[in-house]
Formats: structure tokens, C-alpha cells, sequence
């Protein structure tokens, strides 16, 4: 089976990392048939022998050891990736054509305040929904309209997060064949 490490703020600003160093330092730390998927911090590799919490320690701080910048890490499964796409929260009727949706990953499970702090921040263009470990972001309109970040994101659930695109989930499941 094969577990996913989405990785935050990768290739953005100053953090630029060429995919084959990415791949080199997951297998230099034990991490077999690494593969790195567009070049945002999507990597797809076999099961870690530790568990969840050790291996997403272990890749942030090895991936800071060699690149000189904190990489938090959010790992999942290909069995909870490919239920994701179908626990989309939104109905047809709430996305119009101009809509983007983004899913963003976080280490821990959020609650009712979580969403409640979140809830502040919706609006006609931002609508947002919490399941698990997931936040979802229905964003109605183009994004220079909306006035909400990622950094308002993470300041409302009080932890780290990054996000991707729904359409960005649905091709790695494609390419990889993730089932639940």
C-alpha cells in the first residue's frame, strides 16, 4: 500500500527544492519507491516501517536538515486519499463553474470551535467545512477576489496546514490507482 506525504510551503517563496533532491532524502532515510508527484510537495512512497506521527517527524526534520527551511509534513494513506474524494462536503448545487475547491491537510483532528473560528471568514466567496483531519475551502469566485490565506487558515484551526487543489487529489488517485 502506499502512504502520501503532502509537504507545506514547497516551492514557494524562497523554499525551492528540485524533486530529485526530495526523492534523494526519503531514501536516504529508509523510505522505499519514493515518488514525487508536480513539483508542489506531493510524494508518494511505500509504507513507512514507524508509524504515521514518527515518519512525518522524521521527513520535517530531515527535509529542514538538508534544505535549511521547516517542512511540516502531513502524511496519508492511499485508502484515505481516495475516500476523500468522495467525502466532498459541498453539494453540486453549492459549486458553481467559476469555483475552485482546495482540501487542506492538518495533524490533528479539529472540533466545533475550530469551525466556529473558521465559520468567522465565511462569506459570499469563501465557504469552508471541516471533516477530520480536513478542512475544505469552496472558493466561489477567481482567487485575487477573495480576501482569505492560507495563513488566516492556520491562524483560525490554531495548527499548520497545507492545501491542495480537489483536481490535484483526483489526478494523483488516477495515476497512482488509490483504493479505498
Amino acid at each position: 500500500m502506499s502512504t502520501i506525504a503532502f509537504l507545506r510551503a514547497i516551492n514557494i517563496t524562497n523554499h525551492f527544492v528540485k524533486m530529485e533532491d526530495l526523492r534523494a532524502v526519503l531514501l536516504a532515510h529508509g523510505f522505499t519507491n519514493v515518488q514525487t508527484y508536480i513539483q508542489s510537495g506531493n510524494v508518494v512512497f511505500d509504507d513507512p516501517t514507524q508509524s504515521y506521527a514518527e515518519a512525518e517527524h522524521l521527513i520535517a526534520t530531515q527535509l529542514e536538515a538538508r534544505f535549511g527551511f521547516a517542512v511540516a509534513t502531513f502524511l496519508r494513506s492511499a485508502a484515505e486519499l481516495a475516500e476523500l474524494e468522495q467525502a466532498c462536503p459541498f453539494t453540486p448545487s453549492e459549486i458553481d463553474p467559476q469555483a475552485a475547491i482546495y482540501v487542506t491537510f492538518v495533524q490533528h483532528e479539529l472540533d466545533a470551535e475550530a469551525q466556529a473560528r473558521l465559520d468567522q471568514y465565511q462569506s459570499e466567496l469563501d465557504t469552508f467545512r471541516i471533516t477530520g483531519r480536513h478542512v475544505w475551502w469552496l472558493r466561489h469566485k477567481q482567487r485575487g477576489e477573495s480576501k482569505f490565506s492560507g495563513a488566516k487558515l492556520e491562524r483560525a484551526l490554531k495548527q499548520a496546514g497545507t492545501a491542495r487543489n480537489i483536481t490535484t487529489i483526483r489526478a494523483m488517485i488516477a495515476k497512482y490507482g488509490f483504493t479505498k
